[in-house]
């Protein structure tokens, strides 16, 4: 009775010892990720750039834990770098529903093969692991040195084999999975293979496959104290030759079988040596990601312990299976992909069935998803023979696999899209070759970040109203023009106000007008300071990026691009293109002196207002009539404008522009249109661009309004107001523009060119949505997209569409 008082004791004690060690592993893991984390991608219009083109592109924000696209953060820190690592620009942009678009043009002078373009928030600097976003571009400059000159230092290395044993080591007398992958060199031709032989040149295995991308696996049972080696033959290089770690005499190794439909099998091995020292005592098995974690107490009762788990236990996309000893030391580590119930939808680009206009094409896009939700996409249309390829990272690769890797990766996208039997394969095998995870165990239990960066949500301004009556005087009201929201806080007994969550754009004008008990307004005298600062932006680039001329970003050696000279692509900048005659733009600099984004030449008109202008015609309403248009001005003194046929209930009205800001785009749900527009004062406007053909979103023409400096359209607001420039603040949004390539008929335009960007493209609840793009003289386009719907389900997608 005794006894088996003992023994029930002994088993109780484990058993508690287990769930204290279960607790341990669970709260440090919980408490490491209890801090939201934030993961970036960033699309860009294209992959290849000439000097003085512009970069457009869009970040998508995404919360991993929930799964959809969320910014803890609006403000998103960007920085251009060229090929030595050195920053070139930076900028600040708002981020609204997890998504923020912006551009940033590259100095005529850039030189070299490769740039850089990077996006971060502060708040991620609470964490050791960089969730910042680095993209490589190519660089087609006439200042780049021809590859065939490089000097020596310049000149790739040999062949490299990188191995990982299945779980992180090789263990002796057992069998062993180990993964490969061959660096700096040619892309492999999947008709290679290698062979694995001993020290005394017994053959093990002799043919080992690898992908195109130098990836592949193969078991084998090491023996102690023996040296193996791996040897390959490319078709068109010298031997390979690497030397394998030797095997340990203890240990644990990992086996997965990731291939099945419904389940995933986890085998765990060791030899006989091993078994007698871990028997019976706990090993924990688990499997996490995000801050979600599983965890399962086993024992080894024989060499070999395996365990079964359903896909619908795992999470979606990436999970990091970790196994712990009893003494909760992580030993071995693996990441493998869940693609079960993965949340993607595939799109479909077709012509709109209508006629083609003015040299523009309709293209409707269809999202094939199975619930009614809104998204959001970015959309890139180049020439059907563009040099620009799909970029090294996806949507899909950037969220649901980059944040669990050690360093950057490429050709994500192949194993991401439609995948089989042959891709699972492919993508396990190349997780197995990247080892543990970017997550260090010793920092989870030890070391979990704490919050010394705040969230920031735009700008706080502070400061006093020197001249206010705190007895009569009310409000402070802030507002700019480049944004429609109005900002009013009281003011205090001491004078001093503050404001919180200020949305700014960098280098525009804020007024300020001082608003007293009666509603009636003055100039207010104020100081002030807006925080946070971001004059120095704080943003480096890593030194993974860093690397040698015509590489990859896993070594493999890239076809150069061609050199250019500066008369191959862009037009002289004093020249302009204007309905195929090119003229000085100093004859008619005079004329017009603005520069509408969005215009493309011998589509768009303008109209300077002179004085003689304002005399013949002196309200808004006059001049749209005399340029075209059809207005109407209803009861309630809104304003209606449509092209010259047509009626309101079939013609669509075009898009309003004012100062380079749209304030009119039904297409956008965008419509900011002042009161009484059409009666505005002629005499307050400086320029107007206009084209009757439509070239917007909505199959909608643009009229462009410019105001001049220090009027207004309408009449002039009697309250009095003061004003200063903003010194912080975000990169006001641009509409995309094309540069003036001499010729868009060139094959330069075709190799490097653009067609049309959509930054922020809104589908409807169907996943529809429908863009007009301009055909430049092309037979055909790619569209490339990428996006995110409401629910959280990601689109990476591309598609060829013929224009003829």
């Amino acid at each position: 009775m005794k006894r088996r008082l003992l023994l029930l004791s002994f088993l109780l004690s484990t058993i508690t010892s287990a769930q204290n060690s279960l607790n341990q592993i669970l709260d440090s893991y919980e408490n490491y990720f209890e801090l939201p984390r934030e993961t970036l991608f960033v699309h860009t219009n294209k992959t290849v750039y000439l000097p003085g083109e512009t970069i457009w592109f869009t970040a998508y924000l995404y919360d991993r834990k929930e799964n959809v696209s969320k910014s803890t953060s609006t403000n998103l820190i960007c920085a251009l770098f060229d090929e030595s690592g050195e920053k070139v620009e930076d900028l600040l942009l708002n981020v609204e529903n997890g998504i923020a678009s912006g551009h940033v043009q590259l100095p005529k002078t850039i030189s070299g093969e490769q740039i850089f373009l990077k996006a971060q928030t502060r708040w991620m600097k609470n964490f050791k692991e960089d969730d910042s976003f680095t993209t490589r571009l190519k660089l087609v400059s006439p200042l780049t040195t021809p590859h065939s000159e490089l000097s020596a230092d310049q000149r790739l290395n040999g062949q490299q084999i990188a191995i990982m044993p299945e779980g992180g080591h090789l263990v002796a007398h057992t069998v062993n999975t180990v993964g490969l992958k061959l660096l700096d060199g040619p892309k492999m031709n999947t008709s290679m293979s290698l062979r694995l032989f001993s020290e005394n040149g017994t053959v093990l295995v002799n043919s080992i496959q690898v992908n195109e991308d130098g990836i592949g696996k193969f078991e084998f049972i090491p023996l102690l104290g023996q040296t193996y080696f791996l040897e390959g033959q490319p078709k068109n290089g010298s031997k390979i030759l690497a030397k394998l770690e030797k095997a340990k005499p203890y240990g644990i190794n990992l086996s997965v079988n990731n291939l099945f439909d419904d389940k995933v099998a986890i085998l765990m091995k060791t030899n006989d040596q091993t078994l007698k020292e871990i028997k019976g005592k706990d090993h924990f098995l688990a499997i996490h990601r995000d801050g979600l974690l599983t965890l399962n107490a086993f024992q080894f009762e024989d060499t070999e312990h395996s365990i079964m788990i359903s896909k619908d236990k795992l999470l979606r996309g990436v999970n990091i299976i970790t196994v712990f000893d009893a003494n909760l030391n992580p030993i071995i580590e693996r990441l493998i992909f869940n693609e079960a119930n993965l949340n993607t939808v595939r799109a479909k680009v077709s012509k709109i069935d209508t006629e083609l206009k003015r040299d523009s094409i309709g293209l409707k896009i269809n999202l094939y998803s199975k619930t009614q939700t809104n998204a959001r996409l970015s959309v890139s249309v180049l020439p059907e023979d563009t040099e620009s390829t799909e970029a090294e990272q996806s949507i899909l690769s950037a969220l649901l696999v980059q944040p669990y890797v050690k360093g950057p990766l490429k050709n994500m996208r192949y194993y991401l899209k439609n995948i089989d039997r042959i891709k699972k394969y492919e993508l396990d095998n190349l997780l197995l070759t990247l080892g543990w995870s970017r997550y260090d165990w010793s920092n989870i239990f030890d070391a979990p970040p704490s919050e010394k960066y705040k969230l920031e949500d735009g700008f706080q301004i502070t400061g006093k109203v020197l001249n206010a009556n705190p007895e009569k005087d009310k409000y402070l009201t802030l507002y700019q023009k480049s944004h429609p929201q109005v900002y009013q806080t009281d003011i205090q007994d001491d004078k001093s106000f503050k404001l919180d969550n200020v949305t700014l754009h960098h280098g525009e004008k804020v007024y300020a007008a001082l608003l007293n008990r009666r509603n009636k307004t003055e100039e207010p005298e104020i100081t002030m300071k807006i925080i946070p600062s971001y004059k120095n932006k704080n943003i480096s680039l890593s030194e993974s990026f860093l690397i040698a001329k015509n590489k990859s970003v896993l070594g493999e050696e890239e076809e150069p691009l061609p050199v250019l000279t500066q008369e191959d692509y862009l037009v002289d900048d004093r020249l302009i293109a204007l309905e195929g005659v090119t003229v000085s733009e100093d004859k008619i600099e005079k004329k017009l002196t603005h520069r509408p984004i969005g215009i493309i030449d011998a589509i768009f008109d303008g109209l300077k207002i002179t004085t003689e202008e304002v005399k013949k015609r002196p309200t808004l309403q006059l001049v749209l009539q005399n340029l075209g248009y059809r207005t109407i001005i209803t009861p309630l003194g809104n304003s209606i404008i449509l092209p010259k046929n047509g009626t309101p209930s079939v013609v669509k009205p075009p898009v309003i522009v004012v100062d380079d800001v749209v304030m009119y785009n039904p297409s956008r749900g965008i419509n900011n249109l002042p009161p009484n527009l059409l009666n505005s004062n002629t005499a307050g406007i400086d320029e107007i661009h206009y084209t009757h053909h439509p070239i917007e979103m909505g199959n909608r023409a643009v009229i462009y309004i410019y105001r001049k400096y220090g009027r207004y359209v309408g009449d002039k607001p009697k309250e009095r107001f003061t004003s200063f420039l903003a010194t912080e603040g975000f990169q006001r949004p641009k509409q995309f523009f094309n540069p003036q390539y001499a010729n868009f008929s060139s094959p330069k335009f075709k190799s490097y060119g653009t067609l049309h960007w959509e930054g922020q493209l809104i589908t409807d609840e169907q996943g529809e949505a429908e863009i007009m793009v301009p055909t430049l003289s092309q037979k055909g386009a790619k569209v490339f997209i990428e996006g995110i719907a409401d629910d959280g389900t990601l689109i990476s997608d591309y598609q060829t569409v013929s224009f003829e």
